[in-house]
């Protein structure tokens, strides 16, 4: 009987994927030292963590137009519903992240509180309805009291609210209000 002959070397890790493209590409000293340390950390190589984490980086791009897709039908039946929230939750996830979006949301991840706070800041001044806005209001009351004007931005009423003692003592009263409000709800 003929005997099979024996392959030679290692055995494929992905059974019945042949891994056959070689790239060869530079890398940042401190890069390769993340790298080294995020492979080590998962138990795998240093070419194993490349393919991984860029594997990975095709599924977090194609993830914001997937997130869109999934929810376009549940917000299009709140949008429908009405209210100002289902509105801004249709518009958010009506579209796709634009490139620009993302590599904001990377480099600054405070960006999205920032715009949050001063869409907070318009909609107050606009007198909208609401928690948060009441909130951002009573702040805006605050500084019109201390400097006899309107603050003109969020950023000029956040920094007197986090760096001047009156802003801080508003701040801190505004804080107690709504610790004193979750603590002891009002009955109604």
């Amino acid at each position: 009987m003929a005997r099979k002959k024996a392959k030679m070397g290692r055995p494929l890790k992905h059974e019945g994927e042949r891994l056959s493209k070689s790239r060869t590409f530079r890398v940042r000293p401190h890069l390769d030292e993340l790298l080294q340390g995020a492979a080590a950390q998962a138990g795998r190589s240093v070419s194993e963590e490349i393919e991984y984490r860029l594997d990975r980086s095709f599924y977090e791009d194609a993830l914001p137009a997937r997130m869109a897709e999934t929810m376009a039908p549940l917000v299009e039946q709140a949008a429908r519903a009405g209210g100002e929230a289902a509105l801004k939750v249709h518009l958010a996830f009506s579209r796709p992240e634009t490139e620009a979006e993302r590599q904001e949301r990377l480099t600054d991840p405070d960006a999205r509180i920032r715009k949050s706070l001063e869409f907070q800041f318009e909609a107050a001044k606009q007198g909208r309805k609401g928690l948060p806005f009441e909130q951002m209001r009573k702040l805006l009351d605050a500084f019109g009291d201390v400097h006899g004007r309107p603050a003109s931005t969020h950023g000029e009423l956040s920094i007197w609210a986090l760096e001047s003692p009156q802003g801080k003592a508003a701040l801190d009263k505004i804080f107690n209000e709504i610790i004193q409000g979750v603590l002891r709800p009002e009955k109604k």
